[in-house]
């Protein structure tokens, strides 16, 4: 179990409450993907910088929530065909259409994201949480070595000189 899953294991609220952010994330791409070209405005700069940096956004913390290759790579693998199908969708909204490029910048993003977010979780996460995990146990030591010589103290049989 990688670190970052026993922080998740040893504090579930922190797991739930990131995995419900990631789930807000996905209904915001879907709810910007599928409203009508005119309500959501004129975006600058390329529209394939937004879809591939909203799907880096939703790939990057796959790492943390997923374990396993396998659970990651079919994350992966919904998060591409999520992509795809909400593009296909958009033949059916007012105002947008559907572009091979944008389905591109998404997978793009998808991958990037989930690279980036492996990359940050080996090589900054682990070690933050290793070193905070083993702050806590030498405190637990150090706690259960004070709590035995305070009870040890009291129970201790008198030597009666």
């Amino acid at each position: 179990m990688s670190l970052i899953h026993q922080l998740f294991h040893q504090h579930p609220i922190l797991r739930r409450v990131s995995l419900i952010a990631w789930l807000c994330g996905i209904a915001v791409a879907v709810a910007l993907s599928l409203a009508p070209g005119d309500a959501i405005g004129d975006l600058q700069g390329s529209d394939k910088l937004w879809h591939g940096g909203g799907y880096f956004l939703l790939g990057l913390p796959v790492w943390a929530l997923f374990s396993g290759r396998r659970q990651i790579t079919l994350v992966m693998l919904a998060l591409v065909g999520l992509g795809a199908a909400l593009e296909v969708l958009q033949l059916f909204v007012p105002r947008r259409s559907f572009e091979w490029a944008d389905m591109v910048a998404n997978t793009m993003g998808v991958v990037v994201g989930v690279l980036v977010g492996a990359f940050f979780v080996r090589a900054f996460l682990a070690p933050l949480l290793a070193r905070a995990l083993q702050a806590d146990r030498i405190e637990g030591r150090n706690a259960e070595r004070h709590t035995k010589k305070s009870t040890n103290s009291y129970n201790l049989p008198s030597t009666g000189k």
